[in-house]
């Protein structure tokens, strides 16, 4: 991102002209002076302009004699101006002023509808900030470009402290500490977004694997403890005499028939009248029944009596047929002769008359079998009706009856409903789990690059200064993003023990040094990213500075504590030179607060001494004659 600060102007309560302080892109701009003259104020005006929530600019001196703070910046080959009226009493003012261009008017004044938060789009839009939200405890929270202004301020607060990289009490926003290893994760380019969702994705998809398999076995046990009740249900109403057993298995629903069936024929019954009825008309079908079946027995019968009298009587006369062939070989008499000839002609009409039996009908002992049957039914159904009808007055019976039928609508009722997908669903539920868990470790891959890529550039810087004590020069660096801490590991440790604490604050100023300058130029490299190719520095010397060594006109005595902090510009101009001379990669600029004279920076051709708050030349960020009016 092409950005930079190009003047902070000061509009004053009294009557007085703008002070106006400007500065320069590609260059370490350095305000220097004496304490207490407003130097480290600047970063709090630039915050401030840039829709801070609350102003941490002192109150007195500053505060109570500013009218309006603004601030002109370039940013992608557009100059802003953007005012804000000073807090009154430490309450923020409401009031912004907004244009494109980089002259400030006479004198701001508010715009109508112009607010904080929409300041806040336009700037997000302008920064090119990324959709996202971070899930904080019940609530959201959305990322704004004021996010990443975090990456640009190594305030004096954390410059040489132990392990604190990121001044996140600066912005007076608890909620910076909660989102921190999220915003670290997207300022170096992981796609946290993307991970993000790729996570949740897989999360619920692993909860719903997990939720759908443990269903399809619930469902599975409720089905048969549902069916397991049925069962009983269904033996218990053929113990009671209500149903058939069967010896296949059967569906569920010929298993309720069973049920059903049954508890109908005792309801039935208690209509005891009707039973009666239904008695005697199944009694009047079985004697009906009977008197067809007897009509079939008896036409069998004298059909079968017509055969054996047909037979008989041509048995009877089998003798006279033996005469009649032997006739010659006998003597008869004229009598005799008178009788046989009486028989012959019996004989002979015997023989002639063919006794017509006509066969029964085909189907004429399927058709008796089938009455048969029907009267054995009906006969069964007489015999359980007046079993049912003994059994209705047994109280006990009557009980178990009751208690069967009420149990069998508690069944019905809680008929379990299958709640499990079904196994195919459930398989095309594994496969997108499959392509999302494989899409997770890819971005988790490529999130680890950038991860080395950061450290692979924070070590560059660390190899490149010599102002960390000799004990850890041949440690590695390494940035703990869960943590926000950079650690060293000393050779051969393979990152499992770092350094607990590297002593002096000088060490960890140049800790601090080479994380942010090594951060920035991963961001350089990386490109097209949010964080603004800005850095403010609040006074490397502090761990310095009215310590170890004498201090005279800004100039350090010490001999150590001299060539360390010529050591912690040099490392600050390589920064500058590596980036926009040497690589050419965009606009990069720093303004560096210091309590240091500019002997220091001299041979350092990026160091450009702004202002000097010193008595003799720019005296403070107020300017001289406010000061004499007060």
């Amino acid at each position: 991102m092409n950005f930079y600060i190009k003047k902070i102007q000061l509009w004053f309560r009294r009557d007085i002209s703008p002070k106006c302080y400007e500065f320069f892109p590609d260059k370490v701009n350095v305000v220097t002076g004496h304490s207490s003259t407003g130097k480290s104020s600047i970063l709090r005006i630039i915050d401030y302009c840039l829709m801070a929530p609350e102003s941490t600019i002192v109150e007195d001196v500053i505060n109570e004699n500013v009218a309006w703070y603004g601030l002109s910046f370039h940013l992608n080959g557009n100059d802003f101006i953007v005012a804000r009226r000073a807090p009154q009493n430490e309450i923020v003012s409401f009031d912004i002023y907004w244009a494109e261009g980089s002259d400030f008017p006479e004198q701001p004044a508010p715009l109508n509808n112009l607010t904080r938060g929409s300041v806040i789009a336009k700037l997000n839009e302008m920064f090119d900030v990324p959709s996202f939200n971070f899930e904080i405890s019940d609530k959201k929270v959305q990322l704004t470009f004021r996010h990443f202004l975090l990456f640009n301020y190594l305030t004096e607060d954390i410059i040489a402290t132990f392990n604190s990289y990121l001044d996140t009490k600066f912005f007076a926003d608890k909620e910076y500490d909660l989102i921190l290893e999220d915003l670290i994760k997207i300022a170096i380019g992981m796609d946290e977004n993307l991970e993000q969702r790729l996570s949740m994705q897989h999360k619920e998809l692993d909860k719903r694997i997990v939720k759908e398999s443990n269903q399809k076995s619930t469902d599975e046990e409720s089905q048969k403890k549902y069916r397991e009740n049925l069962h009983n249900l269904k033996q218990t109403a053929i113990r009671l005499g209500l149903g058939e057993d069967l010896l296949f298995n059967l569906e569920e629903g010929d298993v309720m028939q069973i049920i059903q069936t049954g508890i109908k024929k005792y309801k039935d019954f208690v209509e005891n009248s009707r039973k009666q009825q239904q008695i005697k008309e199944l009694e009047r079908e079985a004697r009906q029944l009977k008197v067809k079946i007897s009509s079939y027995n008896i036409l069998e019968a004298e059909y079968n009596k017509a055969i054996v009298y047909a037979e008989s009587v041509k048995d009877c006369l089998q003798p006279v047929k033996y005469l009649k062939e032997h006739l010659d070989e006998i003597v008869l008499s004229a009598e005799t002769l008178d009788l046989f000839k009486s028989l012959e002609s019996a004989f002979d009409s015997a023989n002639s008359f063919n006794i017509p039996v006509k066969k029964l009908p085909t189907d004429f002992e399927n058709r008796r079998k089938e009455l048969i049957y029907q009267q054995e039914s009906i006969r069964k159904k007489i015999r359980e009706m007046r079993e049912l009808g003994e059994l209705v007055y047994d109280a006990e019976w009557v009980r178990r009856v009751l208690m069967l039928e009420t149990e069998f609508e508690k069944v019905v009722r809680s008929k379990p409903k299958r709640k499990f997908i079904g196994d195919s669903a459930l398989v095309d539920l594994k496969d997108q789990f499959a392509i999302i868990d494989r899409r997770l470790r890819d971005i988790k891959e490529i999130n680890g690059i950038r991860a080395d890529n950061l450290n692979e550039c924070i070590t560059t810087f660390y190899n490149l200064q010599h102002g960390i004590s000799d004990n850890y020069t041949s440690c590695t660096p390494d940035f703990d993003i869960e943590n926000s801490v950079l650690k060293l590991y000393r050779d051969g440790d393979k990152k499992e023990f770092p350094v607990k604490n590297i002593g002096s604050k000088s060490n960890y100023m140049f800790m601090h040094l080479c994380f942010f300058l090594g951060l920035h130029e991963l961001l350089l490299v990386n490109g097209n990213n949010s964080v603004p190719n800005f850095l403010f520095i609040d006074q490397p010397s502090i761990p310095y500075y009215g310590k170890n060594g004498k201090e005279k006109g800004n100039l350090f005595k010490g001999k150590d504590d001299t060539i360390k902090l010529k050591d912690a510009f040099r490392l600050i101009n390589g920064f500058m030179d590596r980036n926009i001379n040497f690589n050419k990669r965009a606009h990069f600029q720093i303004i560096l607060i210091e309590h240091a004279d500019p002997e220091y920076w001299k041979d350092f051709n990026f160091f450009e001494t702004r202002y000097q708050f010193t008595e003799d030349k720019d005296y403070g960020l107020i300017p001289q004659e406010i000061y004499s009016g007060l």
